[in-house]
């Protein structure tokens, strides 16, 4: 430390000179400047100070005055109170308002470890407010880049809609013309890469609408059962064709959520159940949970590597499919589903056993019950319908 900037605040020029003696005794020539007055002190508060030191008492100026100036103007410049007598109270309250230190004038000893020390203080400050601007503005790149993702995708996905609709009518036609023909596996192969550049579509577009905002929930009382059994109905035949069971068990619970969204949100767990799953079944029903219902979707697929658990709602993230087969997706299903649990504030939770099975589990806001006479029949892809009495649905 030396080659101090040094401004002193004091109606002594006597006092001032002992400062500057005694950093100079310290090994520390400074640039001493004193002023008296508010007014002095604002005409060259703006120069490059290393620290400010001032006197309590004058009679056209005080400490509090020169601390409201310092604050004011010159923030981050240290500033230590040094005195002839003043009690412990006086010198917390010249703490309180910013200053840095405080030393009396018969212990001017103590003045330059005290400045060693705001000084230090000073820019380990200013390094943190330029770590956090760095990061803020970090923070703002990152928000743009997302941003410009989001609306590449939105843009991207709508766009490429219309030509993948075209596709479709050609591969009909094509159907037609090749029905017979050994080259009507080529349609089909056709047809299956179609549907999964749809898929992609569709959820490159839904990520793209949550993550810009323009998914707005609608929350109000739902009643469950209609959602489930819609869901199981729509994917029973696919799940039957792999010779899968899968089975919605009834219930009667009335929960509070988006029912769209919520549908959204079990069609993609149901499908990513039917995707890993090559035998066994699926089952599709709630449990009660205090003022909660647990909606679990429970499979006897491959199961998730605990490891590896954390990564599985990440985007792209896909658990055994390395070849990047496109008829199990590409990895954007679960991830939506947490986007969507998180905007509806509904937690979940997933189990899983290697080799055994997963569930996949969603709280939902209990608020009632659908009236025992209204229809809550159960929905099942299994060729022959099974007893569901094993499970406990969500009754009251």
């Amino acid at each position: 430390m030396s080659g101090l900037r040094v401004l002193i605040v004091d109606d002594s020029e006597d006092d001032a000179l002992l400062i500057a003696r005694r950093l100079r005794k310290e090994g520390h020539p400074a640039e001493v400047v004193r002023v008296e007055t508010r007014e002095g002190m604002e005409a060259v508060i703006g120069r490059p100070w290393d620290v400010i030191i001032s006197d309590v008492n004058m009679p056209r100026f005080s400490v509090e005055g020169a601390l409201a100036v310092r604050q004011r103007m010159a923030a981050q410049v240290p500033f230590i109170v040094v005195s002839g007598a003043v009690g412990e109270e006086a010198a917390v309250s010249f703490l309180k308002r910013g200053a840095s230190d405080f030393v009396l004038k018969g212990k001017l000893a103590l003045l330059v470890p005290a400045i060693e020390r705001a000084m230090r203080d000073a820019e380990a400050a200013r390094a943190r407010r330029r770590a956090e601007e760095d990061l803020r503005a970090a923070k703002a790149d990152l928000e743009r880049a997302l941003a410009a993702k989001t609306r590449f995708l939105a843009a991207a996905s709508h766009d490429l809609r219309q030509p993948v609709q075209a596709l479709y009518c050609f591969h009909e036609v094509l159907k037609i013309q090749l029905d017979g023909h050994p080259a009507q596996r080529v349609a089909a192969d056709f047809g299956a890469s179609l549907d999964g550049l749809r898929s992609l579509l569709d959820s490159l577009l839904d990520v793209s609408r949550i993550d810009s905002g323009l998914v707005k929930p609608d929350v109000r009382p739902v009643r469950l059962h209609p959602v489930l059994a819609r869901v199981c109905s729509q994917l029973a035949i696919v799940a039957c064709q792999k010779g899968l069971c899968l089975r919605c068990v009834p219930t009667r619970a009335v929960v509070m959520t988006d029912e769209l969204l919520l549908e959204r949100i079990l069609r993609n767990l149901v499908e990513n159940a039917v995707k890993y799953s090559e035998r066994g079944k699926i089952v599709v029903g709630c449990r009660r949970d205090g003022t909660a219902v647990r909606l679990t979707v429970f499979d006897t697929g491959i199961g998730i590597p605990g490891e590896l658990r954390a990564q599985i709602f990440e985007e792209f993230f896909q658990v055994a499919n390395s070849e990047r087969d496109r008829r199990k997706g590409i990895g954007l299903g679960l991830s939506i589903v947490q986007r969507l649990c998180e905007m509806l504030g509904h937690p979940i939770a997933v189990r899983s056993v290697l080799g055994k099975g997963s569930a996949f589990a969603v709280s939902l806001p209990l608020v009632g019950w659908a009236a025992a006479n209204e229809d809550t029949a159960g929905v099942s892809s299994c060729v022959r319908q099974r007893d569901a009495r094993g499970t406990r649905a969500a009754e009251a």
